[in-house]
């Protein structure tokens, strides 16, 4: 006697948390099944079942299970003479979960069968099926968005000044030999975390990735040596000022950008309301009573020439549940209330043009709303 999977969860890959993980299943038991108790995250959930057997769908759970609200301001340190000190474990992201299903039958048997699943705040679409799983036991993983035409190549830029960092899956702690191959020169880190973030810079000039892993300005074609090779193709700019925002990629990792082009600030402000204090003889002066104002800042960023392959690094921000603007100073150290909380007010990007040209990009993010006097 057996319960049957006509559709089962995957044990060999990193499940996106944020989509629909279903499972079908019946029983070759000859008594009728009643009911079935799953067991996952320490909590229990009874379903009864159809005439076509079992269903059940994890997408709430899984998410709830690796919910950390988004949320993060690192406070980082970088030492050169310390590697450790250049890897953070991002570990609140991955959670393995054991499920266990416990059928009942009319007779007064039950069958169990169990499984073991690894999850990840992610997501996908139904056009991007087809592309990269991270499986299990793959060594090494990039949190990031692949390359197009590519399962284990990335492009990403690097703002020489501004914090950055890339977010990797290490299926067992161990060490990671980095080649820079347009230098020549190479380190081994530890890591030692099943997800590992592994900072190139905390926006300090005394110390950063480049004390032992020097970089070109320019692209750096940075190899991960694991099982199958990972290489980042990572863009280094120097120079540049302008708004840096950090968001919640798709992938369970954080992306970075600077929109380097002069930004604008508005303010946005209205009345809370006025009191009628008319209870005087015409010598008051003070018949009208304002309550007090309510005010937000709206910030008016842009760059300008960006590359067409840089699209589908960018498109994660229009959607994505957390969005940052860093409120530091580039090449000052990084404080965790450097990172401000913000909206962004754009509800539309071009995620693919008709031709390969490069393109401009204006956004508008909201702060929060601002302290006023009132009554």
């Amino acid at each position: 006697m057996a319960l049957i999977f006509s559709t089962n969860l995957s044990e060999t890959v990193l499940l996106n948390a944020y989509v629909n993980n279903i499972v079908e299943f019946t029983s070759d038991n000859a008594s009728e099944a009643f009911k079935c108790i799953i067991a996952v995250g320490g909590n229990t959930y009874e379903i009864t079942p159809s005439l076509e057997g079992f269903y059940f769908n994890f997408k709430t759970i899984f998410k709830n299970i690796i919910l950390d609200y988004f949320e993060d301001a690192p406070d980082i340190e970088l030492v050169a003479s310390d590697p450790t000190s250049f890897i953070r474990s991002m570990d609140s992201v991955y959670k393995a979960v054991n499920i266990s299903y416990t059928v009942s039958f009319v007779n007064g048997e039950f069958e169990i069968a169990e499984r073991n699943v690894h999850i990840l705040q992610s997501t996908s679409n139904f056009q991007d099926r087809k592309k990269r799983e991270i499986q299990v036991m793959d060594s090494f993983a990039v949190l990031g968005k692949l390359e197009s035409g590519s399962n284990r190549t990335f492009r990403m830029t690097y703002w020489q000044g501004y914090p950055f960092d890339v977010q990797v899956y290490k299926k067992d702690p161990g060490n990671v030999k980095i080649t820079n191959r347009t230098t020549g020169v190479d380190y081994t880190f530890n890591l030692p975390n099943k997800i590992n973030r592994i900072f190139f810079s905390d926006t300090q000039t005394d110390s950063t990735i480049e004390d032992i892993l020097p970089l070109v300005n320019g692209i750096n074609e940075m190899e991960f040596e694991t099982t199958e090779l990972t290489t980042i193709f990572l863009t280094k700019v120097v120079g540049l000022c302008g708004e840096y925002l950090k968001w919640k990629n798709h992938e369970g990792g954080w992306s970075y950008w600077l929109f380097n082009q002069k930004s604008r600030d508005v303010r946005n402000v209205r009345d809370l309301g006025y009191i009628n204090n008319d209870y005087q003889n015409l010598e008051n002066n003070n018949f009208i009573k304002n309550i007090g104002k309510r005010s937000f800042d709206r910030k008016q960023i842009g760059c300008i020439n960006v590359e067409s392959e840089k699209r589908s690094y960018l498109e994660s921000l229009f959607d994505s549940p957390k969005v940052y603007l860093f409120m530091g100073v580039d090449f000052a150290k990084e404080e965790t209330t450097d990172w401000l909380s913000v909206k962004l007010n754009d509800e539309s990007f071009i995620i693919k043009d008709y031709s390969d040209r490069t393109f401009d990009i204006n956004l508008e993010i909201e702060l929060p709303e601002r302290n006023t006097v009132r009554l």
